[in-house]
């Protein structure tokens, strides 16, 4: 009677230790912002009738690893839960939001971000002639929040995915900016000043600063160097070219599958972030001694898996009144007639950057 008692005992024992183990400690953060796209502007003289739509294509979006932030004796994945796409949700109650983007498990340490088909993004060309980067276009989401569980006791968490604060509005609030207002933020209308604020945050991240225009705007490579793009992150597309011989002129290219060395291609910064109110104090404890920073992630945008499983889509580029002289000046004589300008396929954000070369057709 007194061994049956000791083994009870025991087995009460292990499965209590077991069910600790498998127990699911949850919680969630606050970002700052997340930079969804970096949005090229056509060249040419003729702003509102000269521009880029990607209204039906998947492909514009961003996958994101933010392994860097976790110390080394820390583990750190994708739930494999998130293998199929579903659509950005609130945390907490339903929401009745419009669905703009899904989040997707990317790879075992990345989620990809991707525009939903027929949510309307267009970047206008610029109003002054010649290839101006002012005039390129960074979109924001505002109020982002990424969830996490820990399995027991352990240091070893899970990314289930990504969600939008209710706090602020019922759906992903985002905005863009161009480079020239992220330059000068005094240009900035007082409509995004405000939500730029983040005033609805009560997790204490509180608004974007001049430290973070300064980052958001070095996501456009033009801003760092406007004359030489990066092999990695752009793949020329041979045979697509804007043609430029006067009157309007429209071109629709196809996303192709991404060269190798473009596979490589990432951009990693740094980004605010708070532990949510009303997180279990467990969750609290477990991912501060997981991460690196108390306040900062290290934000890697990268190469998309998934989107280029969706190659074949297409973007619309159209000009009304560009010009030869609107993309190069001097040269050989023969350049006096019909030119065309090559494009170049981003192979971070999925968007179409025109680099300043022009060739004879």
């Amino acid at each position: 009677m007194i061994e049956h008692k000791r083994l009870s005992l025991v087995c009460a024992a292990l499965c209590s230790a077991v069910s600790f183990a498998h127990a699911q400690t949850s919680g969630s953060i606050n970002v700052k912002y997340v930079v969804l796209s970096v949005m090229y502007a056509p060249p040419g003289s003729s702003y509102g009738t000269n521009y880029v739509k990607y209204d039906t294509s998947t492909m514009v979006g961003v996958s994101t690893d933010i392994s860097a932030s976790f110390k080394s004796g820390s583990s750190y994945s994708v739930d494999t839960n998130l293998a199929t796409s579903a659509a950005v949700t609130p945390v907490g109650p339903a929401s009745t939001g419009p669905k703009q983007f899904t989040n997707q498990r990317d790879t075992g340490t990345a989620i990809s971000l991707n525009k939903l088909a027929g949510v309307p993004w267009e970047v206008d060309g610029q109003a002054t002639a010649g290839i101006d980067n002012s005039a390129d276009v960074i979109v924001l989401w505002l109020n982002p929040v990424l969830n996490f569980e820990f399995l027991g006791n352990s240091t070893n968490a899970i990314w289930t995915g990504y969600s939008y604060d209710t706090a602020d509005i019922d759906g992903m609030d985002l905005v863009t900016l161009t480079v020239a207002q992220l330059r000068n933020p005094s240009a900035i209308d007082g409509g995004t000043l405000a939500k730029l604020a983040r005033s609805w945050d009560g997790s204490g991240l509180g608004g974007l600063t001049a430290a973070d225009y300064a980052t958001i705007l070095a996501r456009d490579p033009n801003v760092v160097d406007g004359t030489n793009i990066d092999p990695a992150r752009f793949d020329l597309l041979l045979g697509w070219d804007v043609l430029y011989e006067g009157g309007g002129n429209g071109t629709t290219a196809s996303y192709g599958d991404t060269t190798l060395r473009g596979q490589s291609a990432s951009d990693t910064f740094s980004v605010g972030y708070a532990l949510r109110p009303g997180n279990p104090a467990s969750f609290n404890n477990l991912l501060s001694a997981a991460l690196n920073s108390p306040n900062e992630l290290t934000w890697t945008n990268q190469y998309s898996q998934t989107r280029n499983q969706n190659s074949g889509q297409s973007a619309a580029a159209f000009l009304w009144s560009a010009q030869m002289t609107d993309v190069y000046s001097g040269g050989p004589p023969f350049l006096t007639s019909s030119v065309g300008m090559n494009m170049a396929k981003d192979n971070i954000y999925g968007t179409y950057l025109y680099p300043e070369i022009a060739h004879p057709k």
